[in-house]
């Protein structure tokens, strides 16, 4: 091996990696919310017998991914093979490949679980609720979860087994562009809008949050044609019943099914190597759904605060939302799914599996070089170092 010194940017030698400078610029922003500035009285919160410092989590996330490594193949293609990571429930970097583990490893156990149920029929469903105070968001999560298991009881309930994630939203007051009131909604809502004029619309945060479950689900073969069918009205009566409310739920749910000679399964390599449900060709939904599941609890948008102008209030919310979120379950498997949990929901425990994104096939790179790269803040880029070249290779 020979040693060529190089300088160079990572999106430059691999346009498709680029995404880690944007993770990387987000990590270093939310570790300077958790630093927080002067928000006295709040430096940390105890859990158990432990104390939590968000200084301590400020500089865990300061050295993530300061530096990586990749090895390049002889078609320029590039494919990380070493990095630490700091593991931060709310980091953006390590949020990412938590969301690329899950999923792949989720969509590695799809063939098995069809062989197992070859007749049952997936679903995706959306349980929701109306928003409660960031102060009470640990209890309302904890009562979410009390509901599902009362609704589980229900003679009509109908999911056989599910894979269920939690996704909390931020809450913001939005005003047009003539200071009139629009509504309260999170960042989805806004970037749904066609609204030529949205750019200049005003946002205020509020002590809201919006927490929902996202379920994708096995029900029976029978499920659509027998008695057992459940209308989207009755889902709203099942979970409002569950969680003893007074008032209609907003429930979504819709089918996802293979049409006539396409297979229900994208392809691998399309779906290891993309970010988002749209890059894949994806005819059944199945992709978007397991998307929709196996991803981040909160929306990077969030969690930098960049509807918020505030950067005082933005570290106030991130540090409430760390507590009341800490150690809590953010994906669970059940019912008859539960059997092919092993090994996805703990994976991102191991910074190995982080390094992979999940992906564990056996690598079919020619290794061409392998380089270093790390993060230069003046630049807001990762730049090469130096580059480890195969010399003897044949010609």
């Amino acid at each position: 091996m020979g040693l060529t010194q190089i300088s160079d940017h990572l999106s430059t030698i691999s346009p498709r990696d680029q995404k880690f400078d944007h993770k990387k610029l987000n990590n270093l922003k939310v570790a300077e919310l958790y630093k927080g500035g002067e928000l006295d009285g709040h430096e940390g919160f105890m859990y158990g017998k432990k104390p939590v410092l968000f200084v301590n989590l400020a500089k865990r996330m300061g050295w993530c991914g300061e530096w990586l490594e990749f090895a390049q193949g002889e078609d320029g293609a590039c494919k990380l093979i070493g990095a630490k990571f700091c593991k931060v429930p709310n980091c953006p970097m390590c949020q990412w490949r938590r969301c690329l583990v899950w999923r792949a490893k989720f969509f590695s156990q799809l063939p098995a679980i069809a062989e197992e149920y070859p007749k049952h029929r997936w679903v995706f469903l959306t349980l929701t609720q109306r928003n409660c105070q960031l102060s009470e968001l640990r209890d309302t999560v904890k009562h979410m979860g009390d509901s599902f298991n009362r609704m589980r009881s229900l003679t009509d309930f109908p999911l056989l087994g599910w894979v269920r994630s939690l996704e909390v939203t931020r809450v913001y007051d939005w005003y047009d562009a003539n200071n009139n009131f629009i509504g309260r909604h999170g960042v989805t809502w806004w970037f749904r809008q066609t609204d030529k004029t949205r750019n200049q619309w005003r946002v205020l945060p509020t002590d809201e949050v919006h927490p929902h479950y996202h379920f994708l689900a096995l029900v029976s073969p029978s499920y659509f044609s027998g008695s057992t069918y459940v209308t989207q009205q009755r889902w709203s009566e099942m979970w409002s019943q569950s969680l003893r409310v007074n008032y209609p739920t907003v429930v979504h749910i819709r089918t996802l099914k293979a049409n006539k000679g396409r297979t229900l399964l994208p392809d691998p390599d399309q779906v290891l190597n993309s970010d988002r449900a749209d890059q894949v060709k994806d005819p059944t939904g199945i992709f978007t759904a397991i998307c929709e599941t196996m991803k981040y609890t909160v929306k990077e948008q969030d969690l930098v605060g960049q509807f918020c102008k505030d950067d005082q209030a933005n570290s106030q919310w991130l540090r409430d939302l760390t507590q009341q979120l800490y150690k809590m379950r953010r994906i669970e498997f059940g019912g008859i799914l539960k059997p092919f949990s092993k090994g996805i929901v703990d994976s991102e425990s191991n910074n190995q599996s982080l390094i992979k994104g999940g992906d564990d096939r056996e690598s079919t790179m020619k290794v061409q070089r392998t380089f270093v790269v790390r993060w230069n803040n003046a630049i807001k880029k990762y730049v090469t170092l130096a580059s480890h070249v195969d010399t003897d290779q044949d010609e």
